[in-house]
């Protein structure tokens, strides 16, 4: 394109719409262009996060994760070359609120299908919100951008090459290390605090469970996971009320006994939806549910998923759902004008005979 036009921006990129020289015109790709190094940031520091980010992705081989295709630097410039997914990012499609219930289930099956795929290859993403996921026409999500991810398991993905990735096994966990970052509303508790190492699987656990909450209702529980927020203090009350009688702080698979945190958890209108948000939002990071529980829970199982699980040959398929955003609204047309149209063409064709 001599104009590519830009279809996203962030704190660190912005991505823009191109296609190769020729090719057909529908044949397009993201373009995601880093901005410039930071003033406290050394080349090779900046360098190595382009590449990281990048190499990490590329490892990664699963329909709900972004298929990279090349890193390129030109005009002092590093770009990422991507699949473009012709529907774009969750969150526009949440705020125009048109999603079915069948929808939201389908995409929040496969959100944790990705999440579980990057858990079993020693990945945490530590963003996941609906602006870093995307849809493509057939309406399979994509999870994207990997600045913030952490290896918390085996060597980086820059030095797996060789290595069968589908026998890799997550053995020793790594820790990260207490810091902020990322969209507050989606952040766990224990990283809030920003006062010991975390295992950054329990952050997507959270962050899953805040995106879920999100398609459902188009709002946050609350802005930000501390004591001084008034929704997310609700929310702690409950769970600190349970706890007298249930010190042990689990919530069983199939038990009705788990806290009572408000109204909006009552509006799921199920006990199995509220009782597997309240084991992904658990507090205690420690009693937290993992995404593979989440993902092999029984409410889970039952939610209608029209995507494939893997690209292996055998995978199952599934009917397909109909995914597709309506089309914008044509202007409504004034009643009384589309009569007198209506006259007008109907007096010239009388006029022609």
């Amino acid at each position: 394109m001599r104009r590519p036009k830009q279809i996203g921006e962030g704190g660190y990129a912005c991505v823009k719409l191109m296609r190769r020289k020729g090719e057909t015109p529908d044949h397009l790709y993201a373009v995601k262009q880093f901005r410039g190094r930071d003033s406290w940031e050394t080349e090779e520091d900046y360098v190595k996060k382009v590449k990281s980010e990048y190499c990490i992705a590329k490892s990664c081989h699963h329909p709900n994760i972004i298929e990279p295709i090349r890193l390129c630097f030109s005009h002092n410039i590093w770009s990422e070359v991507m699949e473009y997914c012709h529907n774009g990012e969750l969150f526009g499609l949440l705020e125009k609120k048109f999603l079915s219930l069948e929808d939201k289930f389908c995409f929040f099956k496969q959100l944790l299908r990705g999440v579980d795929y990057l858990h079993n290859h020693g990945i945490a993403h530590r963003d996941l919100k609906p602006e870093n996921i995307m849809l493509t026409r057939e309406g399979c999500v994509k999870i994207i951008d990997f600045g913030l991810s952490e290896i918390f398991s085996g060597p980086h993905p820059s030095f797996r090459i060789g290595m069968d990735l589908e026998a890799f096994k997550v053995d020793r966990v790594r820790y990260s290390q207490p810091a902020i970052f990322g969209s507050q509303p989606y952040i766990s508790p224990e990283v809030m605090e920003a006062k010991d190492a975390y295992d950054p699987r329990g952050l997507d656990v959270w962050s899953c469970g805040i995106n879920f909450m999100s398609m459902i209702f188009g709002v946050h529980p609350w802005v930000k996971a501390t004591a001084d927020n008034t929704n997310y203090k609700k929310y702690i009350n409950g769970w600190n009320t349970w706890l007298k009688a249930r010190p042990d702080g689990v919530i069983e698979p199939g038990s009705d006994d788990y806290p009572d945190c408000g109204k909006l958890f009552h509006l799921l209108n199920s006990k199995s939806l509220e009782r597997l948000v309240l084991r992904m939002l658990n507090p205690n990071p420690e009693k937290r549910i993992t995404i593979a529980e989440a993902l092999t829970s029984d409410v889970v199982r039952r939610m209608d998923c029209c995507q494939r699980v893997s690209y292996e040959e055998n995978a199952p398929t599934h009917p397909k759902h109909d995914h597709t955003p309506p089309a914008p609204a044509t202007k409504e047309t004034n009643p009384v004008k589309k009569w007198l149209h209506e006259r007008k063409e109907s007096s010239r064709s009388i006029t022609k005979k």
